[in-house]
């Protein structure tokens, strides 16, 4: 089990701990190296950076020490940095480097910043598919061999939860059939509802697009301008596409948000049956007005 624990600047011994062993493994992540601190190796220079440096914690795995992580912001333009993330050798593929990062964005939530941002070695493939799996896009080069990744800072759908679909952005839509039950937790904040007839009032913001099962929307403007309303609100809001199966005419939605964030209309289908549905996007004619959309 991992256990994430924020530090005081009491703690500092257990922080100098993973640092220590940080620097020594990875000496190319870290701003300072392993001879800094080792020359600077004393209890109030430990103290001080904990106290400098707003969120630091540290991950413990089936109670052995595991990974590190800090984040300081939200600086004048809302922007929250996470450093010095770190996870050891043993724990690595075991789900530490998603909990720490979990626990900085919901800290960068609670400071109210707008965006979490890093800084990632272009050569460290592991290290970029972790950001990307927690929400992380490319946002161009940083200092030499390093790369900027950004993600928004909002309460949105958990990723990995039903019916979730992350969107090349790392925007999160959640797909849904309005058979089943709402599933249990946070609710939608705009909903885009694919049917026939007008559905009945909801709690939460809502657009109807007429559209009849197994087929294609009446109006396919008014449908073309409500995927790119669904794909704006997704950047701040949870945003759910939900028709009464949740497969044909939710997975064509979907595939046509996918368009309008960059994916070819011909990759489109298979981007959301490998990542939402194996079924999603029923017919013929819906795969066909996928690949002409946009």
């Amino acid at each position: 089990m991992t256990v994430v624990r924020r530090l005081s600047p009491d703690d500092w011994p257990r922080w100098r701990t993973l640092r220590l062993a940080a620097l020594a493994d990875s000496p190319e992540s870290f701003g300072t190296p392993l001879s800094y601190w080792e020359g600077h190796d004393r209890a109030e220079r430990w103290r001080q950076r904990l106290t400098e440096v707003p969120f630091n914690a540290i991950a413990d795995l089936d109670g052995e020490r595991a990974g590190m992580v800090s984040c300081v912001g939200p600086d004048e333009h809302g922007d929250a940095e996470l450093l010095s993330l770190w996870v050891a050798p043993f724990a690595r593929g075991r789900g530490v480097g998603d909990a720490l990062v979990g626990a900085v964005a919901q800290w960068a939530e609670q400071q109210r910043a707008r965006r979490l941002v890093l800084r990632v070695l272009v050569g460290n493939l592991s290290a970029r598919a972790l950001y990307q799996r927690n929400g992380f896009a490319d946002a161009g080069p940083a200092d030499v061999g390093e790369r900027w990744m950004t993600r928004r800072v909002h309460a949105g759908w958990s990723p990995g939860a039903p019916g979730v679909l992350r969107l090349p952005s790392g925007r999160l839509v959640r797909g849904r059939g309005l058979r089943r039950p709402l599933p249990k937790g946070p609710r939608p904040e705009f909903a885009l509802y694919l049917l026939k007839r007008e559905p009945p009032p909801v709690e939460w913001e809502s657009r109807w697009v007429r559209w009849p099962d197994f087929g294609l929307p009446s109006d396919r403007a008014a449908a073309s301008d409500a995927f790119r309303e669904a794909l704006s609100r997704a950047e701040t809001q949870r945003v759910e596409i939900a028709c009464l199966g949740g497969r044909g005419r939710t997975g064509t939605a979907l595939a046509c948000l996918t368009v309008l964030d960059g994916v070819p209309g011909a990759e489109a289908v298979r981007y959301v049956r490998e990542r939402y549905a194996a079924r999603a996007v029923e017919t013929v004619w819906q795969r066909r007005f996928v690949a002409r959309f946009g």
